[in-house]
């Protein structure tokens, strides 16, 4: 070995040694030990006096270990050093850094064989803060538990490896060709700006840069996580299957946020926890990830589509921006979405093949598409605004709500879509050519809109149900602006429009039943729709009537296929009129011959046909069926059926029906003829109501026998009979149950005042010539506007049932009144319709006051002394006429009483100074009302009173009971409605009456302040009005508590003349009530029992002011005595007379 060596000495110590050593192979690969014993300041690697043996590792394959230490070290690196292998075993860190000022120092990592090593075990926290280049491959080995961190630039041809179970923690940009590979169970922590692909074994942490994108690819098993306040981006496609972590910050896929749009590339493969944003930035074809998203964070959609095809449940949220597209699975039965959606511009997708239920809500501004052929259902409250599309044949269940429009489009390839459920928007709903709306859920339900358009072809399919009481109940479109039925354009008239019709197999048919399946806050447009019954369904066993009424408040109805008439402004409704007509129609003298019988049979049996159908077709008509019907066989058939109609029947075929999937496209007609038996035309007018022509419907397979024994042909053109033996069980098991519809029934030949309707039954269709009902339809309780609800409560109190049609002439009479008023005259209308303030209960209070004060005007007498008694007997008997007239502008809406009564009693002096005494009254009061109607009350009552008198001062008290029968005459007046009904009820009353005062003499006469108090407690009974009447109630009992307390002054004198003593009186006063003003109580038709509503009883609870004027006289032993009383207020004028005559005996 040669050794050259230069020394350089200063102040005694040896500061550095430089030379050139050559060394053997052998000797290459040799290991030197730290220890930082040289006495020179500043822990150079480079200082031979640092190491054990005494010199620095700097050679290919070096080995520089690095032990156990008291305390953290800091190796100083100067110049470019190579080593192959690094060891860190200490507990305290080192720090490998650059001499301050003495240039950028490099440490190069090469071997002549294999790979390089850094080794960290033990707990040290130990950095290399220099330059790193890879000659060679580096494996860093880091099995502390704290990590290893490599802070400056790594470059070089090598690729770095990590292994162990600590955490790598590399810094600084990195710019080695060679790659990365992280073994399992290993951590790597970098930067975002990577070069080359990464094998990815164990974890690899991310730390987000300024703008700096990954381009390359990571592979592996192992798992990826991101964390800081940084952006990190990935722009290749990354094949790693493990777990990518979100823990803080943005990862994104594609291109960073800022700048040129998002690249092409950029995905993952396995699952992601977000608990920062999940960012999508891409441009090109979507990204379709089969992963699932959780954590708390929130997915950003800025540009590209991303199609999820695993299940995502983001904790923060989605946001779907102006360039982005989230779609929900691909045409499959995976991809789920969880939690709310915020489209910032762009558009929500869901696109599954199975039924899908999303809770969410949807904000902001953007586009919702259901674009798959499954069931999706919308169950939260979206308020973001734009456009719902269906377009991929599939069907949206709106459970929730939402506030843009909805378009429903037919896809040539996928077909019709469908809007189902029970939710509601306020935007436009519109449905394209053979698509369909079908309000209600797995019930029957009501589906709200804002505005509807059905285009044309497209169809509205009810279903109905038994509801509660047996009666029906259907599904109902609820649209708050105006409906459109069969627009095309703008331009274009109006086609036609399908509503579907579908009953429970089971469902009771009602006698007579209108189920509003639509209603239209500011009214219908175009032409009603074509009624088509569903051939999955029918009542079984049952025949009905199925028509359509189309109106709009204020107009005329419109039947199937009939333009609707305009109306006087506001709602439009859409009925289905159903009629039980088990009851047969009357057997015709008449037939009608009818054009194009275009039946759908059922495939759901019925369970006994309730008339075997009969087919006998001959030349001339006679009074059975002459048509041999043709059918529509198969659900997917595309049909054109002719007419087959023998020699005579009165009519040409015309006309043509095309089925498609089982719905009616367009138009045949049904054409009623009328024929007389011998086949000649009648005219319309010549054919009473109940005419009926039945049409006989089979499901014919290659031949088809009766119940009966005829023979049915499978070719409708042979119309041979052949009678053959009575078929067995099996054949009899053919029949099916039959339904469908006519495209509309042509009204030109029913007589005036009548219409031709269908009567349904299992095996058979009827044509019958019904009567048109009263001009003008109701709403039905679904009015929009004030008015219109005012009249919708007025018809729910009148008919037996809800929603029902009027079914008597006097319930028709009502509602024709009700309909045309304006909104201040249906007030007065409801008031009449539910009886308020027309209960004349009160008048037997004042009947009883009528009493009290014929008892106070005696005992004013008894005062006077001018009874005429014989000194010391006391005794007097006495009697009282009145007469009264009330005018009251308060109660009831204006009233008039007269009423004439009588008083009678007796006194007797029972101490020295009381009075007792008994007395009877009877009173007869009539009642005429402003508002219409009358009433009377006739009252006796039974009283005792007494009185007390010392020297000026005096009390007197009455108690007493009533028995009063009351009769109410209500009229009823509005509109083009005249109405009566009488009510009588028994009522029986206690009373009270107390008064106290003083007489003052003085030389112009007697003057008596007086105060008073009188209560009254009435209860009359509860009573049902008589006359037949759809307005006849039973009301119930009431109660009335009235009170007055008054003060008053009254003024005496006394004149003799020659056989009479005079005395003049004149009085006044002011009183003021109290206790019940009005009293509620309830009410209920008798037709509704079930409906109830308040009744008020007035109370005659008003303060008032009176004046009375009278004269008295004695003749001997008897008095005479009259007087007249005015008591009245603003709204009260009460006149009364008083005439009576008091003896004593």
């Amino acid at each position: 070995m040669d050794v050259l060596l230069r020394s350089i000495r200063r102040k005694g110590r040896l500061l550095a040694t430089a030379g050139a050593l050559t060394l053997c192979a052998a000797t290459l690969a040799h290991a030197e030990t730290w220890t930082g014993t040289s006495p020179v300041l500043g822990n150079l690697w480079r200082d031979p006096a640092n190491w054990t043996p005494l010199s620095f590792p700097d050679a290919v394959g070096a080995t520089a270990v690095f032990g156990l230490r008291k305390d953290r070290a800091s190796v100083s690196l100067t110049g470019t050093t190579t080593v192959g292998q690094i060891v860190f075993d200490s507990k305290e860190g080192y720090g490998i850094v650059p001499v301050v000022n003495a240039g950028a120092p490099v440490l190069v990592f090469s071997t002549a064989t294999g790979p390089t090593t850094i080794t960290s075990s033990g707990n040290g926290d130990h950095a290399i803060a220099v330059q790193i280049r890879l000659d060679d491959d580096l494996i860093v080995t880091n099995d502390a538990t704290r990590p290893l961190t490599l802070t400056r630039t790594i470059a070089g041809p090598g690729k770095l490896v990590t292994r162990g179970s600590g955490q790598v923690f590399v810094r600084a940009p990195i710019s080695n060709t060679g790659g990365f590979e992280i073994q399992s169970g290993s951590v790597l922590t970098a930067p975002v700006f990577l070069p080359g692909s990464v094998v990815n074994d164990g974890t690899l942490i991310l730390i987000g840069g300024n703008g700096q994108v990954y381009t390359g690819t990571i592979s592996g098993t192992g798992a990826l996580r991101v964390n800081g306040t940084r952006e990190v981006v990935l722009a290749g496609d990354n094949t790693f299957t493990g777990l990518t972590f979100i823990e803080s910050g943005t990862l994104t896929l594609g291109n960073r946020t800022a700048g040129s749009p998002g690249t092409g590339a950029g995905s993952i493969v396995g699952d992601v926890v977000n608990n920062g944003t999940f960012r999508i930035n891409r441009s090109g074809n979507p990204l379709r990830y089969g992963g699932d998203i959780l954590g708390t964070g929130k997915i950003e959609v800025l540009r590209g589509a991303l199609v999820l095809l695993g299940d995502a449940t983001p904790g923060g949220g989605t946001i779907v921006r102006q360039a982005g597209v989230l779609s929900v699975g691909v045409n499959g039965r995976t991809g789920s979405l969880v939690g709310d959606v915020a489209l910032d511009g762009g558009a929500l997708t869901f696109r599954r093949s199975d039924a899908y239920r999303y809770n969410g809500a949807i904000t902001g501004t953007g586009a919702l598409n259901h674009g798959g052929s499954g069931r999706l259902t919308l169950a939260g409250t979206s308020t973001f605004r734009g456009l719902t599309t269906v377009t991929g044949g599939g069907t949206l269940d709106l459970a929730g709500k939402l506030a843009g429009g909805i378009r429903l489009f037919s896809d040539p390839a996928a077909g019709p879509s469908r809007l189902e459920g029970i939710g509601s928007t306020s935007g436009v709903l519109r449905v394209a050519d053979g698509s369909t709306v079908a309000p209600g859920a797995a019930t029957p339900g009501t589906l709200t809109v804002g505005t509807l358009y059905l285009d044309a072809g497209s169809v509205l399919e009810i279903d109905a149900v038994q509801g509660p009481g047996g009666s029906l109940t259907a599904d109902r479109l609820n649209v708050t602006g105006s409906a459109t039925f069969g627009a095309m354009d703008a331009a274009g008239p109006f086609g036609p429009t399908v509503l579907d019709v579908r009953f429970d197999a089971n469902a009771p048919v009602p006698a007579l039943e209108g189920i509003t399946v639509l209603t239209a806050g500011t009214g219908l447009v175009g032409r009603a729709p074509i009624v088509l019954l569903d051939p999955a369904s029918l009542p079984n066993g049952q025949n009905f009537q199925l028509d359509l009424e189309a109106t709009n408040l204020g107009g005329t109805f419109a039947g199937a296929g009939e333009l609707i008439p305009a109306g006087a402004g506001g709602a439009g409704v859409l009925v289905l009129q159903v009629r039980n007509t088990d009851p047969t129609y009357l057997t015709p003298n008449l037939i009608t011959t009818i054009n194009a019988p275009y039946l759908v049979p059922s495939q759901q049996s019925v369970l006994k046909p309730t008339i075997a159908p009969q087919l006998v077709p001959t030349a001339t008509p006679t009074a059975v069926p002459t048509l041999v019907p043709t059918l529509v066989k198969g659900p997917t058939s595309v049909v054109t059926t002719p007419v087959v109609a023998t020699t005579g029947a009165g009519t040409t075929p015309t006309g043509i029906k095309t089925v498609r999937g089982g719905v009616l496209l367009g138009g045949g007609t049904l054409v009623p003829q009328p024929q007389v038996t011998g086949g000649g035309v009648s005219s319309p007018t010549n054919i009473p109501l109940g005419t009926v022509s039945t049409v006989v419907v089979v499901d014919p397979p290659e031949e088809v026998v009766t119940i009966d024994g005829t023979f049915i042909p499978a070719d409708p053109k042979n119309t041979d009979v052949v009678v053959v033996d009575p078929p067995d069980a099996t054949t009899t098991d053919i029949f099916v149950s039959v339904s469908g519809s006519y495209g509309a029934i042509d009204q030109r030949n029913a007589r005036p005042g009548a219409r031709y309707a269908l009567i349904y039954g299992p095996h058979k269709v009827d044509v019958a010539l019904v009567p048109l009902s009263y001009g003008n339809l109701v709403p039905f309780g679904v009015a929009q506007t004030a008015a219109q609800r005012q009249v919708g409560r007025a018809v729910d109190k009148l008919l037996p049932a809800s929603h029902a049609r009027p079914g008597t002439p006097g319930q028709a009479r009502l509602v024709a009144g009700l309909y045309p008023l304006g909104a201040a005259q249906i007030d007065t209308a409801l008031a009449a319709l539910s009886g308020t303030d027309r209960d004349p209960t009160f008048v037997s209070i004042m009947n009883d006051r009528l009493l009290l004060n014929a008892i106070s005007a005696r005992q004013a007498v008894a005062r006077d002394g001018l009874a005429g008694a014989t000194e010391g007997q006391g005794r007097h008997a006495w009697g009282e006429l009145v007469r009264r007239g009330v005018t009251d502008d308060a109660y009831l809406g204006g009233v008039d009483l007269r009423t004439w009564g009588i008083a009678l009693g007796a006194d007797q002096v029972v101490g020295p100074d009381l009075t007792g005494g008994l007395a009877f009254g009877y009173a007869d009061t009539s009642a005429d009302l402003a508002r219409g109607g009358s009433g009377a009350v006739t009252s006796l009552e039974l009283a005792a009173y007494g009185s007390w008198q010392r020297d000026d001062w005096f009390a007197n008290g009455t108690v007493g009971v009533g028995f009063h029968r009351v009769a109410i005459d209500r009229a009823i007046a509005f509109g083009s409605l005249s109405e009566t009904v009488t009510g009588e009820a028994d009522a029986r009353s206690t009373f009270i009456g107390v008064e106290g005062g003083r007489r003052i003499k003085t030389g112009m006469g007697t003057i008596e302040p007086t105060v008073a108090l009188t209560y009254a407690r009435v209860r009359r009974d509860g009573y049902t009005e008589s006359e037949p009447s759809v307005l006849a109630r039973q009301v119930s009992a009431a109660t009335l508590n009235a009170g007055q307390t008054s003060i008053g002054v009254r003024w005496t004198g006394e004149y003799q003349g020659d056989d009479m003593m005079w005395r003049p009186e004149v009085a006044a006063g002011l009183s003021r009530g109290f206790g019940d003003p009005d009293v509620l109580g309830t009410a209920s038709f008798l037709g509704a029992p079930g409906m109830s509503f308040p009744v008020t009883t007035a109370g005659p609870n008003q303060d008032s002011g009176f004046v009375e004027v009278g004269i008295s006289g004695r003749s001997a032993a008897r008095t005479f005595f009259a007087s007249y009383r005015f008591t009245g207020n603003d709204d009260v004028a009460d006149h009364s007379f008083r005439a009576g005559l008091t003896i004593a005996f």
